[in-house]
């Protein structure tokens, strides 16, 4: 029998005696580790909900393969003890350690696992300077430089590593041992009415343009400030909507556009079940933007992609890796996030171009493509 611990500082949320995630730890995604282990301890922080209305948004975690433990918010000095315990526990209980980068967690369980020599693999999944570079606050700031050197060291020495992206995590977080670059996003084959009826589209003649983004409110490196200031300058000359997917503050973010003047032009649209609600979500914007401060490889980027979206993204991450240079634009830029916009509204060739090219460009992402990459990985590890 092969026991995987997997560590991240992922948060689930507790209803009654289950275990619910936002999606990025969802059965859907453990259940990809279920080919190649047994079973699986899910060690991450948690938070009691009582909401139970809130299931239907959620992916449960748990079954009779995979356990949840919870782990003290480490915030707190005095649970700094415990928490050492109880990764210790746990990782010298497994056969198997994989330690998703960056988090504190993670960190910690790896040298437990070098200490008791339990094989161990790092996911790489973000970048951690910019994660807390751009995260908003002061001790962001001073925290990014440390994370970035302990995260770099450990992706170094460690013996297996998988990252998200092609080449920007590679080139910052290098490995000389075992890796591949194989995302963690990943989607269904879609078929091709999709991009034909976007192509049929000519926004310029429509009564009102639609571009949609998905992230969370209250989540600064989103870069919801960019895309308001954007569409202030588009909304002078055409009928734009900005359709925001994502929960947070909602109050606070149109506050902020009333003030700006644009309360007409941005919509809250609240949140949808991962999978069909978001794609019907995607097929009814006629441009998906993602004005990001940071990434990793975003799913919401791909899903547009696959949906035959065109797009307009920062220069950040795993987005260089996805979306035609040309359409890319300086962190922060929302002039040029605005003058993008406007050669799709005013170009219909260019506009089916780039719909065409991220449609095909998400078939790097299918289950095919992807699972023969975990293979060629795990069957190293084991």
């Amino acid at each position: 029998m092969k026991r995987l611990v997997f560590v991240h500082d992922h948060k689930v949320k507790k209803i009654h005696n289950n275990y619910y995630s936002s999606g990025g730890l969802g059965q859907n995604v453990l259940n990809r580790y279920l080919k190649y282990f047994d079973t699986i301890t899910l060690l991450v922080r948690c938070e009691e909900v009582h909401d139970e209305s809130i299931i239907n948004r959620l992916k449960l975690v748990n079954n009779e393969k995979i356990n949840v433990v919870e782990i003290p918010d480490y915030n707190k000095i005095n649970n700094l003890a415990v928490i050492k315990d109880i990764i210790e526990k746990h990782v010298t209980e497994a056969d198997y350690l994989i330690s998703r980068l960056p988090s504190i967690l993670g960190s910690l369980a790896i040298k437990v696992s070098e200490k008791n020599k339990i094989p161990y693999a790092v996911e790489m999944v973000a970048c951690p300077w910019d994660a807390l570079w751009n995260y908003g606050s002061l001790k962001g700031k001073l925290m990014a430089p440390l994370m970035f050197l302990n995260t770099k060291k450990l992706v170094k020495k460690s013996k297996n590593v998988i990252y998200v992206t092609s080449e920007f995590l590679q080139k910052r977080y290098p490995n000389d041992n075992y890796n591949i670059g194989c995302s963690d996003v990943e989607i269904s084959d879609t078929k091709k009415e999709v991009l034909d009826s976007r192509l049929n589209r000519k926004l310029k003649e429509q009564s009102s343009i639609k571009i949609g983004l998905i992230g969370g409110l209250n989540t600064k490196y989103k870069g919801h400030d960019f895309a308001f200031k954007a569409i202030q300058i588009l909304s002078k000359e055409y009928n734009v909507e900005l359709h925001l997917l994502g929960n947070g503050d909602v109050e606070k973010r149109r506050s902020q556009v009333q003030r700006m003047g644009i309360e007409k032009n941005v919509i809250f649209d609240g949140t949808r079940e991962n999978g069909q609600e978001v794609w019907k979500w995607l097929d009814s914007m006629d441009i998906y933007i993602q004005p990001s401060l940071q990434e990793g490889l975003p799913r919401a980027t791909v899903e547009a992609m696959s949906r035959g979206c065109a797009i307009v993204a920062s220069d950040c991450g795993g987005l260089m890796e996805l979306i035609n240079q040309e359409f890319l634009i300086k962190k922060g830029d929302s002039l040029d996030l605005a003058n993008k916009l406007k050669q799709l509204i005013e170009q219909p060739e260019l506009y089916q171009q780039q719909s065409k090219r991220n449609f095909v460009k998400s078939k790097d992402f299918t289950y095919e493509n992807l699972n023969k990459l975990r293979d060629m990985f795990y069957s190293n590890l084991l």
